[in-house]
Protein backbone atom coordinates (compact mmCIF):
# COMPACT_ATOMS: atom_id res chain seq x y z
CA UNK A 1 0.00 0.00 0.00
CA UNK A 2 3.32 2.23 0.21
CA UNK A 3 5.74 3.23 2.69
CA UNK A 4 6.49 5.89 5.28
CA UNK A 5 9.79 8.00 5.35
CA UNK A 6 10.83 9.72 7.83
CA UNK A 7 14.00 11.82 7.51
CA UNK A 8 16.26 14.48 9.29
CA UNK A 9 19.08 16.92 8.20
CA UNK A 10 21.32 18.56 10.03
CA UNK A 11 20.03 16.40 13.14
CA UNK A 12 16.52 18.45 12.84
CA UNK A 13 13.99 15.94 12.13
CA UNK A 14 11.18 16.16 9.59
CA UNK A 15 7.55 14.82 9.75
CA UNK A 16 7.24 11.47 8.36
CA UNK A 17 5.51 11.59 4.95
CA UNK A 18 3.79 8.46 2.99
CA UNK A 19 5.51 7.63 -0.22
CA UNK A 20 3.99 5.75 -3.26
CA UNK A 21 6.43 4.18 -4.43
CA UNK A 22 9.21 2.08 -4.08
CA UNK A 23 11.70 4.65 -3.64
CA UNK A 24 12.33 8.29 -2.62
CA UNK A 25 15.18 10.37 -4.55
CA UNK A 26 17.36 13.52 -2.64
CA UNK A 27 17.82 16.59 -4.51
CA UNK A 28 20.09 19.22 -4.15
CA UNK A 29 20.15 22.56 -5.39
CA UNK A 30 23.32 24.52 -4.53
CA UNK A 31 23.94 28.49 -4.41
CA UNK A 32 26.55 30.41 -6.26
CA UNK A 33 29.13 29.53 -4.43
CA UNK A 34 28.03 25.60 -3.59
CA UNK A 35 28.64 26.19 0.56
CA UNK A 36 24.47 26.51 0.96
CA UNK A 37 21.84 24.10 -0.51
CA UNK A 38 18.44 23.71 -0.47
CA UNK A 39 17.45 20.01 -0.10
CA UNK A 40 14.09 18.39 -1.44
CA UNK A 41 13.02 14.45 -1.44
CA UNK A 42 10.77 12.87 -3.33
CA UNK A 43 7.24 13.32 -2.07
CA UNK A 44 7.95 15.39 0.90
CA UNK A 45 5.91 18.95 0.25
CA UNK A 46 8.29 20.82 1.54
CA UNK A 47 12.28 22.08 0.57
CA UNK A 48 14.55 22.29 3.09
CA UNK A 49 17.46 24.29 3.66
CA UNK A 50 21.27 22.80 4.41
CA UNK A 51 24.71 23.25 4.35
CA UNK A 52 28.03 21.71 3.64
CA UNK A 53 28.48 18.80 6.11
CA UNK A 54 25.29 18.16 7.38
CA UNK A 55 23.87 14.85 7.73
CA UNK A 56 21.10 13.75 5.70
CA UNK A 57 19.46 10.53 7.34
CA UNK A 58 16.90 8.21 5.83
CA UNK A 59 14.66 5.39 7.08
CA UNK A 60 11.59 3.67 5.69
CA UNK A 61 8.61 1.67 6.47
CA UNK A 62 6.07 -0.52 4.87
CA UNK A 63 2.87 -0.48 5.24
CA UNK A 64 -0.47 -2.02 3.78
CA UNK A 65 -4.27 -2.11 4.72
CA UNK A 66 -3.95 -3.22 7.96
CA UNK A 67 -0.15 -3.22 9.22
CA UNK A 68 2.35 -1.26 9.53
CA UNK A 69 6.19 -2.76 9.18
CA UNK A 70 8.90 -2.20 11.48
CA UNK A 71 11.58 0.75 10.53
CA UNK A 72 14.61 -0.07 8.19
CA UNK A 73 18.14 0.58 9.65
CA UNK A 74 18.51 4.33 9.00
CA UNK A 75 20.69 5.11 6.18
CA UNK A 76 23.22 8.27 6.50
CA UNK A 77 25.16 10.49 4.33
CA UNK A 78 26.90 13.81 4.80
CA UNK A 79 26.55 16.67 2.49
CA UNK A 80 29.87 17.36 0.48
CA UNK A 81 30.26 20.89 -1.11
CA UNK A 82 33.54 21.94 -2.71
CA UNK A 83 36.94 22.86 -1.14
CA UNK A 84 38.18 26.19 0.40
CA UNK A 85 40.34 28.14 -1.66
CA UNK A 86 42.02 29.46 1.10
CA UNK A 87 45.42 28.31 0.87
CA UNK A 88 47.78 31.11 0.97
CA UNK A 89 49.73 30.55 -2.01
CA UNK A 90 53.85 31.71 -1.95
CA UNK A 91 56.49 31.70 -4.59
CA UNK A 92 59.80 31.45 -5.27
CA UNK A 93 61.80 31.64 -8.86
CA UNK A 94 64.49 29.26 -9.81
CA UNK A 95 66.17 29.15 -12.89
CA UNK A 96 64.32 27.09 -14.46
CA UNK A 97 61.06 26.81 -12.43
CA UNK A 98 58.54 28.53 -10.25
CA UNK A 99 58.23 27.14 -7.06
CA UNK A 100 55.72 27.41 -4.93
CA UNK A 101 54.26 26.73 -1.23
CA UNK A 102 50.73 26.84 0.15
CA UNK A 103 48.85 25.17 3.13
CA UNK A 104 46.04 22.46 2.70
CA UNK A 105 43.00 24.44 3.23
CA UNK A 106 40.89 23.94 6.80
CA UNK A 107 37.61 23.65 4.87
CA UNK A 108 38.18 20.16 2.69
CA UNK A 109 34.31 20.42 1.43
CA UNK A 110 32.36 19.63 4.68
CA UNK A 111 32.89 22.99 6.64
CA UNK A 112 36.07 21.18 8.36
CA UNK A 113 39.44 19.35 7.83
CA UNK A 114 37.15 15.75 7.29
CA UNK A 115 37.10 14.32 4.12
CA UNK A 116 40.11 14.28 2.26
CA UNK A 117 41.39 16.28 -0.97
CA UNK A 118 42.24 14.29 -4.51
CA UNK A 119 44.71 16.85 -5.48
CA UNK A 120 45.31 20.82 -6.03
CA UNK A 121 44.46 22.36 -9.35
CA UNK A 122 47.61 25.09 -10.53
CA UNK A 123 46.61 27.61 -12.96
CA UNK A 124 49.19 29.13 -14.90
CA UNK A 125 48.38 32.34 -17.10
CA UNK A 126 50.08 35.38 -18.43
CA UNK A 127 46.27 36.82 -17.92
CA UNK A 128 44.38 37.85 -15.04
CA UNK A 129 41.30 36.51 -15.97
CA UNK A 130 43.11 33.34 -16.74
CA UNK A 131 41.12 33.06 -20.51
CA UNK A 132 41.66 29.26 -21.36
CA UNK A 133 40.72 29.93 -25.06
CA UNK A 134 42.72 33.77 -25.09
CA UNK A 135 46.03 31.85 -27.18
CA UNK A 136 48.04 34.99 -25.69
CA UNK A 137 47.03 34.36 -22.35
CA UNK A 138 49.14 30.93 -22.13
CA UNK A 139 46.57 29.54 -19.68
CA UNK A 140 47.59 25.88 -18.55
CA UNK A 141 46.20 23.71 -16.03
CA UNK A 142 48.57 21.13 -13.59
CA UNK A 143 47.52 18.77 -11.11
CA UNK A 144 49.47 18.53 -7.84
CA UNK A 145 49.91 16.05 -5.50
CA UNK A 146 48.35 16.30 -1.66
CA UNK A 147 51.82 15.63 -0.45
CA UNK A 148 52.73 17.77 2.58
CA UNK A 149 56.08 18.57 3.60
CA UNK A 150 57.53 18.57 7.21
CA UNK A 151 56.54 22.25 7.64
CA UNK A 152 52.74 21.64 6.95
CA UNK A 153 52.92 23.46 3.16
CA UNK A 154 52.61 21.68 -0.06
CA UNK A 155 55.51 22.47 -2.88
CA UNK A 156 55.01 22.18 -6.61
CA UNK A 157 57.60 23.68 -9.43
CA UNK A 158 55.99 24.78 -12.28
CA UNK A 159 58.69 24.21 -14.62
CA UNK A 160 59.85 26.45 -18.21
CA UNK A 161 57.71 23.72 -20.13
CA UNK A 162 54.43 26.03 -19.13
CA UNK A 163 56.57 28.76 -18.90
CA UNK A 164 56.84 29.28 -22.70
CA UNK A 165 57.97 32.66 -22.31
CA UNK A 166 59.52 35.44 -20.33
CA UNK A 167 58.20 37.98 -18.20
CA UNK A 168 55.26 38.24 -15.40
CA UNK A 169 53.12 35.09 -14.70
CA UNK A 170 50.40 34.72 -12.71
CA UNK A 171 49.60 31.16 -10.41
CA UNK A 172 46.53 30.27 -8.59
CA UNK A 173 45.91 26.91 -6.60
CA UNK A 174 42.25 25.13 -6.26
CA UNK A 175 42.10 22.53 -3.97
CA UNK A 176 40.01 19.59 -5.23
CA UNK A 177 37.95 16.67 -3.71
CA UNK A 178 35.40 14.31 -5.05
CA UNK A 179 33.25 16.96 -6.31
CA UNK A 180 35.54 18.83 -7.94
CA UNK A 181 38.02 22.07 -7.96
CA UNK A 182 37.41 25.28 -5.22
CA UNK A 183 36.03 28.60 -6.29
CA UNK A 184 39.11 31.06 -7.63
CA UNK A 185 41.50 31.94 -4.87
CA UNK A 186 44.02 34.34 -4.74
CA UNK A 187 46.61 34.91 -7.37
CA UNK A 188 50.04 35.49 -7.41
CA UNK A 189 52.86 37.24 -9.46
CA UNK A 190 56.27 36.17 -10.42
CA UNK A 191 58.96 37.29 -12.96
CA UNK A 192 60.43 34.17 -15.37
CA UNK A 193 63.06 34.04 -18.01
CA UNK A 194 64.18 38.03 -17.01
CA UNK A 195 67.78 38.38 -16.19
CA UNK A 196 68.36 40.83 -13.30
CA UNK A 197 70.45 43.67 -13.47
CA UNK A 198 73.22 43.82 -10.98
CA UNK A 199 74.53 46.92 -10.36
CA UNK A 200 77.63 47.69 -8.65
CA UNK A 201 78.28 49.41 -5.45
CA UNK A 202 77.88 53.40 -5.92
CA UNK A 203 77.02 56.21 -4.68
CA UNK A 204 75.04 57.51 -7.98
CA UNK A 205 71.73 56.88 -8.85
CA UNK A 206 70.69 53.82 -10.77
CA UNK A 207 68.30 54.22 -13.28
CA UNK A 208 66.16 51.90 -15.08
CA UNK A 209 63.86 52.01 -17.97
CA UNK A 210 60.13 50.83 -17.47
CA UNK A 211 56.71 50.74 -18.96
CA UNK A 212 53.53 51.16 -16.50
CA UNK A 213 52.93 47.71 -16.56
CA UNK A 214 56.49 46.61 -15.25
CA UNK A 215 56.96 45.16 -12.04
CA UNK A 216 61.11 45.43 -10.17
CA UNK A 217 62.27 43.68 -7.53
CA UNK A 218 64.87 45.57 -5.69
CA UNK A 219 67.28 44.04 -3.37
CA UNK A 220 69.91 46.02 -1.36
CA UNK A 221 72.97 44.72 0.52
CA UNK A 222 75.90 46.12 2.05
CA UNK A 223 76.47 48.37 4.98
CA UNK A 224 73.43 51.19 5.55
CA UNK A 225 72.96 53.84 4.95
CA UNK A 226 70.22 53.01 2.08
CA UNK A 227 67.95 55.57 0.14
CA UNK A 228 65.00 54.17 -1.86
CA UNK A 229 63.42 56.53 -3.91
CA UNK A 230 60.13 56.26 -5.65
CA UNK A 231 59.59 56.00 -9.07
CA UNK A 232 58.30 58.64 -11.30
CA UNK A 233 56.87 57.74 -14.97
Amino acid sequence: FGYDVEWSVGGVSHPVFHAGMHFVQVFLSWDANMSACNLTITGYPATVPASRGDTVSVRVRARNRLFVGDWSHVYSSRIIGLPSSAVGVESVDESDAVSLFWSPPTDLGYGDASGALTGYLVEVSKCATFDIFASTCSTSSLTAPTTTLSSGHIAFNVTSSFLPTAGEWLFRVRPTNLLGSSRPGSVVKRLFGVTPMVAAPSSLPVYVALTASSTVDAWVTGEPPWFLHSLDF
